[in-house]
């Protein structure tokens, strides 16, 4: 019997010091998780705040990339033709190409020379009076590499004897 005592004796003990959170349950631990809870999503909304800010930055740099790596395929004779045969490709660049103040018109520029190096696709372009109406403003531009990308286009597309008749009549 004096065992059983010694036992409650032991458990009555350990909860005497236990704080009343310990003897029901919970811990001031919960509480303390509550407050990181709340830094966590203090410090997501100001992730958040932060990343909306970089946004554009952020946007500009993937546009950046992309163009590059467009105009870099487009160097090449295999994908020249497909992407110069995609429309909405096309029309992206072209509606890039016209916006003057967009910094990568001149990228779109050399891409669209890029297309016209390849004879197949000359008279695909030349038959739009779009793309004629791009190079004619980038040949008028205070850019020296603006002028240099529209001129070799203009002289590419008038090398293809199909492509001259539409490019002379207008």
């Amino acid at each position: 019997m004096s065992n059983d005592r010694s036992m409650s004796n032991d458990r009555s003990m350990s909860s005497e010091g236990a704080s009343p959170a310990d003897q029901y349950g919970s811990s001031t631990n919960d509480y303390d998780s509550i407050g990181e809870e709340a830094g966590v999503e203090m410090q997501m909304s100001s992730l958040k705040k932060l990343n909306i800010e970089n946004a554009s930055d952020f946007l500009e740099r993937s546009q950046l990339s992309a163009c590059a790596t467009l105009t870099h395929l487009t160097k090449h004779c295999a994908n020249a033709r497909l992407l110069c045969n995609n429309e909405q490709l096309l029309n992206n660049i072209l509606l890039l190409a016209a916006r003057l103040e967009h910094p990568l018109h001149t990228r779109c520029l050399e891409m669209l020379c890029n297309f016209t190096r390849f004879p197949s696709n000359n008279a695909y372009l030349a038959s739009m009076p779009k793309v004629i109406e791009i190079l004619t403003v980038g040949g008028k531009s205070k850019l020296a590499e603006d002028r240099l990308w529209s001129i070799r286009s203009i002289q590419n597309l008038c090398s293809d004897a199909s492509s001259k008749v539409g490019l002379a009549t207008g």
